[in-house]
């Protein structure tokens, strides 16, 4: 079985040569390592004088789903995997766990090796299939650029949305999910974070995922203004309260878990509110 790889990163310091040396002893042994970068791995000459690696460049401040839309576009393989550089693949048997959904259902479109509910998984039932239903009850649970494969077929009709710098996997899940197909969360799968993300970085994902999910859930026009006075009072008075009424109201969940915000990210909340600005999705 033939893959592709995209390794991706947006740091400058990046260095390639203890992810590419693990990727390249998995079991799966035919890949196509593709890096999508902003800057060139520091190490990128020794990289690609030992191993089969190709080096895509962006412009600084490209978004992580405009770097994937064109290494996707690149590939000839039937599979697409997504790497976060800062992750590290746990064992040689990562590969195997990732891709071994996609041959017996032909309704699986994508798998996700991290953001998972962990009362779904175990040692003894390490996956679970994700559907509509699914997300909807819990949209903070799914698809994750970070560890993912994809079917190629399936990118080419919803292609990652590129204005989207912060939730364009759960967009993309959004819109595979509704024409009745599945996403795998499969544990064994998962990967060791590397790098933690900033405290801003979390943030703004978290209220991307957990709180500006109406700007794709929802697509009736003439309910736009009551997402924004909602998403506005969820800012202003620091409670979900709003967007709990209005989820409820459309009926669109049937169960929704928020993020609660640590110190430091309730006072980069607050320091940006002041501001008067939002970080839209």
């Amino acid at each position: 079985m033939q893959l592709t790889i995209v390794v991706y990163s947006d740091r400058p310091t990046f260095k390639a040569m203890p992810l590419i040396q693990r990727l390249f002893t998995q079991s799966v042994r035919d890949l196509d390592v593709l890096l999508a970068c902003t800057s060139p791995p520091l190490d990128l000459e020794a990289v690609q004088a030992e191993y089969p690696v190709t080096l895509l460049e962006f412009p600084t401040g490209s978004s992580t789903s405009a770097m994937l839309n064109v290494a996707f576009a690149r590939s000839q393989t039937e599979l697409v995997v997504t790497l976060d550089g800062s992750w590290m693949p746990r064992d040689d048997k990562w590969l195997l766990a990732l891709t071994r959904h996609f041959g017996s259902n032909p309704q699986v479109v994508a798998v996700s090796g991290c953001d998972f509910d962990p009362s779904r998984v175990s040692i003894r039932a390490p996956w679970y299939a994700q559907d509509l239903l699914d997300f909807l009850a819990a949209p903070d649970y799914g698809l994750n650029f970070a560890n993912a494969a994809f079917r190629r077929d399936a990118w080419r009709t919803w292609a990652f949305e590129n204005s989207d710098a912060v939730s364009a996997d759960k967009r993309w899940a959004y819109q595979a999910l509704q024409a009745g197909n599945w996403i795998v969360m499969d544990y064994d799968a998962r990967c060791h974070q590397g790098e933690a993300p900033s405290d801003e970085a979390q943030f703004r994902r978290y209220w991307a995922l957990n709180l500006s999910f109406g700007n794709f859930i929802q697509a009736r026009e003439d309910l736009k203004g009551l997402w924004q006075q909602a998403l506005t009072e969820c800012w202003r008075y620091r409670s979900v309260a709003p967007l709990q009424r209005l989820y409820r109201m459309e009926q669109l969940i049937r169960r929704q878990r928020y993020w609660r915000p640590g110190a430091a990210q309730a006072l980069l909340a607050r320091e940006h509110f002041a501001r008067g600005g939002k970080w839209a999705v």
